[in-house]
């Protein structure tokens, strides 16, 4: 059996940012990058990750070496969730060995089988992406808002490739959360 312990926001956070499409299933759960330590949620327009986000126990008899879950979780199990006080800062997920996810003793979700993708290849690294001044770019304001507000807002690209705004909670040196939004096509 797997205990996965996470931060209530986090998992709130980024399941606005899942996929909703029934051809993108691989993109309809967080990502839970375990070597790492990092969670990550796509739709393919928008990417967030929050870094330090969870912890994975493992109980004695379990011989799992996945490098990462895509967990994709029931609405209801995000609405109650929502529901918690604000004090329960963590909660905790039970995994048994059919890949059953459990909240409370309650199904809450499923582990979707398939490979997430290359998330980092889209997302620029910050200390080496060139910040950019944006001309003539446009985002889609619905997009923008599903990530909320932030104080640290800067647009970069990538390989010279087109410009995406970057979004943090704190600097960039150390980010605890890092959203990046491509721009549409106008």
């Amino acid at each position: 059996m797997l205990k996965l312990t996470v931060k209530k926001d986090y998992v709130i956070h980024l399941a606005q940012l899942c996929s909703v499409e029934a051809s993108r299933r691989w993109l309809q759960g967080i990502y839970f990058e375990t070597d790492s330590n990092i969670m990550v949620a796509t739709d393919g327009h928008r990417l967030g990750f929050y870094k330090q986000g969870f912890a994975l126990h493992l109980d004695s008899g379990y011989s799992g070496t996945d490098s990462g879950y895509i967990i994709k979780f029931n609405k209801s199990t995000i609405s109650k969730l929502k529901k918690l006080p604000k004090k329960v800062e963590y909660i905790e997920f039970d995994i048994d060995e059919r890949f059953d996810i459990k909240f409370e003793g309650e199904s809450c979700g499923e582990i979707i089988d398939g490979t997430f993708p290359d998330w980092r290849r889209v997302c620029p690294q910050l200390n080496g992406a060139d910040r950019v001044e944006v001309k003539d770019i446009a985002f889609n304001s619905q997009y923008l808002s599903s990530f909320g507000r932030f104080p640290h807002v800067e647009f970069y690209q990538s390989n010279g490739i087109g410009a995406c705004i970057v979004m943090g909670i704190t600097d960039f040196t150390n980010p605890d959360f890092v959203g990046v939004l491509m721009p549409m096509k106008v």
